[in-house]
């Protein structure tokens, strides 16, 4: 009976190891992004970074930012410039997290998102919001 508490007490220590080594190893898979606040966004902007609305089309139909481009969550467009920052918004920022990684990992060198979401932002009295016809 002893014996199995000893085998058992080694899988588990084992097992906590290995964990701990895949997770050492592997956090860095995701690109950094920064978070940005309201306050920062402006700031983006003010040093001519884009603003991308990757939310979907029919959520588009709500309303859009003056100004931003739109750009479906997962596109990519052609001949990005690297060197052009982009800071990208969704509805919650979950997508704008993963669109700004992706960014990262395709060259783009200097991404971020916005946790606040749409709603947020045309609350800002600085962003116009255009409703296409």
């Amino acid at each position: 009976m002893e014996a199995v508490g000893i085998g058992m007490a080694s899988y588990i220590l084992l097992t906590l190891v290995g964990l701990w080594f895949l997770t050492k190893r592997y956090t860095n898979l995701r690109p950094k992004v920064e978070e940005l606040d309201l306050l920062a966004v402006h700031q983006w902007i003010e040093d001519e970074a884009e603003l991308w609305d990757v939310r979907s089309e029919r959520e588009w139909d709500t309303g859009v930012l003056e100004g931003c481009r739109l750009v479906e969550y997962g596109d990519i467009p052609s001949g990005l410039n690297p060197d052009k920052k982009v800071v990208c918004f969704c509805t919650s920022g979950i997508r704008a997290r993963e669109m700004a990684e992706k960014l990262k990992k395709g060259g783009v060198k200097t991404t971020a998102f916005f946790q606040g979401g749409f709603h947020h932002l045309k609350e800002d009295s600085a962003f116009t919001v255009v409703v296409p016809s």
